[in-house]
């Protein structure tokens, strides 16, 4: 989730996730080469949307004074995780709209939503991820 440019949460499973690079705090300052404002940068985030495409992203680490660092992220395909995105962006429309009538508890309890649910799809992508390397060594160890 993205407020302004400043990220609040990214999709579990997803590019800015998986990068590890990425912190909520982060202000997006640059999308390939192209400044960010609130206007432009899911346009620029999403960009292309081919899966394997790349997306150079400058950032201002723990916010917009903070010290900028640029990377490259690898786009995956929207259906791999557009029901996660979908959820991300109703709960971005929930937000924005108790900021909007100033309900900060509102703000908050959509934070706590969102927080419990990274967790929990975390934990699921954690508990995939070690299966898969379990299967792999298994595979090694028998030839395989």
């Amino acid at each position: 989730m993205i407020t302004g440019t400043t990220i609040d949460n990214s999709v579990v499973g997803g590019p800015a996730y998986n990068s590890k690079k990425i912190d909520k705090g982060d202000v997006v300052i640059k999308v390939d080469g192209k400044p960010a404002n609130d206007d432009n940068v899911f346009d620029l985030l999403i960009g292309n949307d081919q899966p394997g495409s790349t997306v150079d992203i400058t950032l201002a680490k723990g916010g917009s004074q903070g010290r900028q660092v640029t990377f490259r992220l690898e786009r995956m395909a929207t259906s791999e995780i557009q029901d996660r995105r979908r959820m991300f962006e109703l709960f971005n429309s929930i937000k924005d709209r108790a900021l909007a009538v100033k309900d900060s508890a509102l703000s908050s309890i959509v934070d706590d939503a969102v927080n419990l649910w990274n967790n929990m799809w975390a934990a699921d992508h954690e508990h995939d991820r070690t299966v898969c390397d379990n299967v792999r060594d298994l595979q090694a160890r028998c030839g395989g």
